[in-house]
């Protein structure tokens, strides 16, 4: 690894261009040699950065970064960085409208401003490291590539602005041409890249704005990196979304480069722990659980057909993975809506989900004893509305676990075909989660805890 360059493909996507710092951070601490790096709109602002090699000072300001950075907008009309309209405000609408007017768009000079105080033309040019941007020549319609070798001295900020010319800001003029984002043609220029001789490419994709031609990786080594949660969106300054999207970066990054375990997860694996928590799945009592949920014989179950059972009660998308234990892990995670964006040592991540596991059960085991009418008539709105819409936002921010169990509690008589008419049939991690509970039970009773 040490010994490999790479060139570094940047995305565009506004806010989102966080990620890319997380990203950087670490792929500093991985020691990879960046030799060359290309991007597009906040990917071009951040390949400038990474050309100077000063990960502080970008750090230092995109962590501080709010919409009135990039454009004008009267500071009577924002709040926390946000457009935030109220009856008192609306009269500075006028002014804005303005602004719109006379830049024939939104004015970009507090964008200009953020570059040239952050960004060193020198130290990009004498750092040696190979640098471009991608943008839209609007006066010839056409996308162009610019390379720090061909651009006029003292006029990096204005390549890269013409870059970062999102559809709606101010156009950028270079020697009496007009740019915009070159996103508007190709938001990841993995061709700029490839086009430009390297082999040993990495790609940050953050799910921007944009189109997003189709890469052809054959000749290269390419590693592509992209956003595994979608969150946030390009305009999104909120401290918590810059927070996790960062940290995303860095997450994803590591996991790319396989030092961090996990599949939807990040955590750090535990060898003895892994085969401890498999000898529980493979105890007989949980054997027997497994079985009645296949309809089979738990004595007709022998040592060579326990993984395949194991794995037939897994969902799709993790059935496959070679260490199946992740796959119930996660199953367990994802029930009890536990944190994605986290690193993880593996036994702080499944001690998590046994505490939280026990806690949902106490407050089920209250939930129980003071049944009411009206609470079990909300409890089962509240999870035919989840299986009905299927709101993905509320279903990240809910812990299913919990409704099949009160589920089970309220209706024991019809509990397996109701509840596979409203839970198990749209979220089938939920069996895998329910026998890995029990595995889980069994453990901590063995080990004491």
């Amino acid at each position: 690894m040490q010994n490999d360059r790479y060139a570094l493909v940047l995305s565009g996507g506004g806010a989102k261009g966080i990620y890319h710092i997380g990203a950087w951070c670490a792929l500093i601490e991985l020691g990879v040699n960046i030799q060359a790096v290309f991007g597009n709109s906040v990917g071009a602002i951040i390949a400038a950065f990474i050309a100077q090699n000063d990960y502080k000072k970008a750090e230092q300001a995109l962590e501080g970064l709010d919409l009135s950075r990039f454009i004008y907008i009267p500071k009577e009309l924002l709040k926390d960085g946000q457009v935030a309209l109220t009856r008192k405000n609306l009269s500075k609408l006028k002014k804005l409208q303005e602004s719109l007017f006379q830049h024939r768009g939104f004015d970009t000079s507090p964008l200009r401003d953020f570059l040239k105080q952050y960004i060193n033309e020198n130290k990009v040019r004498e750092s040696g490291m190979d640098f471009g941007i991608v943008t839209f020549n609007m006066s010839k319609f056409k996308p162009e590539e610019f390379f720090i070798d061909s651009m006029e001295p003292g006029l990096l900020v204005d390549y890269i602005l013409a870059s970062a010319s999102f559809p709606g800001f101010k156009r950028t003029t270079i020697k009496k041409d007009s740019f915009i984002d070159g996103g508007v043609y190709n938001n990841i220029p993995y061709s700029t890249a490839k086009g430009r001789g390297y082999r040993n490419i990495i790609v940050l994709d953050i799910s921007g704005f944009g189109i997003n031609k189709k890469i052809d990786i054959a000749g290269t080594n390419t590693i592509y990196i992209k956003n595994s949660i979608n969150i946030g969106s390009i305009f999104d300054f909120s401290k918590e979304f810059f927070h996790d999207f960062k940290l995303l970066g860095y997450l994803d990054t590591m996991h790319a480069f396989n030092r961090i375990d996990g599949i939807d997860y990040f955590y750090h694996g535990d060898e003895n722990l892994y085969v401890d928590l498999e000898s529980a799945l493979r105890h007989e009592s949980v054997q027997a659980e497994l079985a009645n949920h296949l309809s089979k014989s738990a004595t007709g179950m022998d040592g060579r057909a326990i993984e395949p059972g194991l794995r037939s009660i897994l969902p799709d998308d993790c059935r496959s993975y070679k260490k199946y234990i992740y796959s119930f892990v996660e199953c367990a995670a994802r029930s009890l809506n536990i944190k994605r964006i986290h690193e993880y040592q593996f036994h702080e991540f499944v001690g998590l989900i046994y505490k939280t596991y026990r806690a949902i059960e106490q407050e089920v085991e209250e939930f129980v004893h003071t049944l009411t009418r009206n609470k079990i008539s909300g409890i089962v709105k509240e999870i035919v509305s989840l299986s009905k819409n299927i709101n993905m936002e509320l279903i990240q921010k809910t812990p299913l676990y919990k409704y099949e169990r009160l589920l089970e509690e309220i209706i024991k008589t019809r509990k397996m075909k109701l509840s596979f008419l409203t839970l198990n049939r749209f979220f089938p991690y939920l069996n895998a989660a329910k026998l890995f509970f029990s595995a889980l039970r069994l453990f901590y009773k063995h080990n004491g805890k």
